[in-house]
């Protein structure tokens, strides 16, 4: 549907016009006189003088949410905005769509994809001005690193801020992260053509786990979600103790399955208005819906989000558990099937395998570390290499000074009055950057130049196999 641009002058005053009007016929001015001095038609002016209604006027189709609905609204999209560092127009309108199917209002937007409609969106933003959608600017290498760190200094800042005002102990900081794993993976040498190896199945069976630790160590039973469509499968898994296992179609972590975890997480370490817990998490798609909003506001669960460009450097989970976690769980997999002579293994197996794995792995100084070398507790920003992440991110970004002028890609909302980052970075950390920033350029040609040997070396590779030659 085209944008509907309006045509008639019918219905454009308001009602303090028709206030101003009745009250002058009162004081005994013609009736026709006023209607032309305010500007509003003398049948209608008539005609509400009779019913008494002083009400604007109704124009055009009735719109899904009422004027304090849409208000509701854009609060919440503000508030969980702040939470996820800004949502995109599709999580827009996915919360839309949430809000009116729990509301029961009639509506007509997806409900297959569970989706409200792109003229509804533009007709909110309309109503609504003080939210907007912005696209990213394209920036230069100099402005990133800027805009890098500021985005890393307001993440300390709000963390070092929440901790203080909840008086937050080691103990009930917790680090949730989600990871994918299959039943075939199979290592090879670098250069090597083919390699010989009994793996499961023909195809892998992605199921997603979300584990969760806490700054002393503490480690949450994990959820399993499993690729299935039927429930009943379920009942033929070996649930580890006070594990979870749920299942949906691709097997992947989405909102319901979000809220069932924190459900699960709330369950296990209880928090309460005297004792509240913080909750570290990436900005996922999965984790923003108005009931999993609703109810970490409910159970007293504090959310604060990793910056969107370093989420995966700066998870704990990451940093320290996950890569020893994997490689012992794939060895074990070769294990049980070396063991057992069988050829393929179960997708019903995968949670038995895996939680037996990290009982071994998942320790106490493991989590420990994988904490205090990302700055999260203790806080210490200087921790981290600034650089080093910037680099790491720029692999997933396309900016650099040739491209100031291409387009972006991609939309994120935000609350338009929100207020600038803040800066906390200490007179230390000033004078790391001051001392580095005489090499930056030339070790930013270098990685950009190993960046680029690296691709065309893979290029060649991927070109020799894919021939033969």
């Amino acid at each position: 549907m085209g944008r509907y641009i309006r045509q008639t002058t019918k219905g454009n005053w308001n009602p303090d016009q028709l206030k101003n009007a009745v009250e002058a016929v009162k004081k005994g001015k013609k009736i026709r006189a006023c209607a032309k001095k305010y500007k509003i038609p003398e049948s209608t002016l008539r005609r509400r003088m009779k019913e008494n209604n002083l009400d604007s006027p109704i124009m055009g189709v009735s719109t899904t949410f009422t004027p304090e609905q849409e208000r509701i609204i854009v609060e919440y999209l503000k508030n969980v905005s702040g939470w996820f560092r800004g949502l995109n127009s599709i999580q827009c309108r996915k919360i839309a769509f949430d809000t009116a199917e729990k509301l029961k209002i009639k509506h007509k937007f997806n409900k297959k994809q569970k989706i409200a409609g792109k003229d509804w969106f533009c007709g909110f933003l309309k109503r609504n001005p003080d939210f907007s959608i912005r696209k990213p600017d394209v920036q230069s290498n100099e402005q990133f690193q800027q805009f890098y760190k500021k985005e890393l200094d307001k993440f300390f800042h709000d963390l070092n801020l929440i901790i203080e005002k909840y008086e937050f102990s080691p103990d009930r900081i917790y680090n949730v992260q989600e990871t994918e794993i299959y039943t075939v993976k199979v290592k090879e040498n670098t250069g090597d053509k083919s390699l010989n190896s009994e793996v499961s199945w023909e195809r892998a069976n992605r199921t997603s786990v979300a584990c969760a630790t806490n700054a002393v160590g503490s480690f949450v039973p994990p959820m399993f979600v499993f690729p299935f469509e039927d429930k009943m499968q379920l009942m033929k898994i070996s649930v580890p103790e006070d594990a979870v296992v749920e299942c949906n179609s691709n097997g992947n972590v989405n909102e319901e399955m979000h809220l069932i975890w924190l459900k699960h997480f709330a369950e296990i370490v209880n928090p309460t208005r005297s004792d509240p817990v913080l909750l570290i998490l990436n900005p996922h798609n999965g984790h923003a819906s108005i009931d999993a909003y609703e109810f970490c506001k409910a159970n007293h669960i504090h959310v604060l989000t990793l910056p969107p460009h370093a989420a995966f450097q700066m998870q704990p989970l990451n940093a320290t558990i996950f890569v020893p976690l994997k490689r012992a769980y794939y060895r074990e997999c070769e294990a049980y099937m070396r063991n057992t002579g069988t050829k393929e293994i179960s997708v019903y197996k995968i949670a038995d395998l895996f939680t037996k794995v990290l009982d071994k792995t998942a320790s106490i100084d493991k989590a420990i570390k994988g904490f205090k070398s990302t700055g999260i507790w203790p806080i210490n920003p200087l921790v981290l290499d600034v650089k080093k992440l910037n680099r790491c991110s720029k692999i997933n970004i396309h900016s650099n000074a040739a491209s100031d002028g291409d387009d972006s890609a991609g939309q994120r909302s935000s609350n338009s009055n929100s207020s600038d980052a803040s800066r906390t970075s200490s007179s230390s950390s000033e004078d790391i950057d001051t001392s580095e920033s005489s090499d930056s350029s030339e070790n930013s040609d270098q990685d950009s130049d190993l960046c680029e040997n690296r691709y065309q070396t893979r290029t060649r590779c991927q070109k020799k196999r894919k021939y033969n030659c």
